[in-house]
């Protein structure tokens, strides 16, 4: 029997394995919030929402890569109790959305993301404020 054959299909397997923890890593790293913001997912692309007074900005990343929202569409929903306000929201340039008006963002408000980048099918994407 030929050992070396065994050999490489061990090796090209450790190697298939230390490639696919890398990608698990930085896919990992590409999931936390860079804004200081809720993260969620939605058909594989991240989406950080940032409320500030009198505004909301999403970031969208695709593994870590800033999206285009150039030409993109949107509408947030942010609800607290009772109260459920909708705000359009408009590309500002680099891979930003924003809603501007009044919110009160309370705590736990649920938030509601629609969002159709250009030439894409529009998502939902849903927030958890705390």
């Amino acid at each position: 029997m030929n050992i070396r054959p065994w050999i490489l299909v061990a090796a090209l397997g450790a190697a298939a394995a230390a490639a696919a923890a890398h990608d698990i890593g930085s896919d990992r790293e590409a999931a936390g919030p860079q804004h200081g913001g809720i993260v969620a997912v939605s058909r594989h692309v991240h989406y950080e929402l940032v409320t500030r007074s009198g505004s909301a900005v999403i970031y969208v990343r695709d593994h870590g890569r800033p999206v285009s929202t150039r030409g993109a569409t949107g509408k947030l929903t942010m609800v607290s109790g009772a109260r459920k306000v909708e705000l359009p929201l408009v590309p500002a340039g680099g891979n930003r959305l924003v809603a501007s008006g009044a919110m009160g963002v309370a705590t736990a408000t649920q938030a509601l993301a629609t969002v159709r980048l250009a030439g894409s099918k529009p998502v939902r994407v849903r927030f958890a404020l705390k």
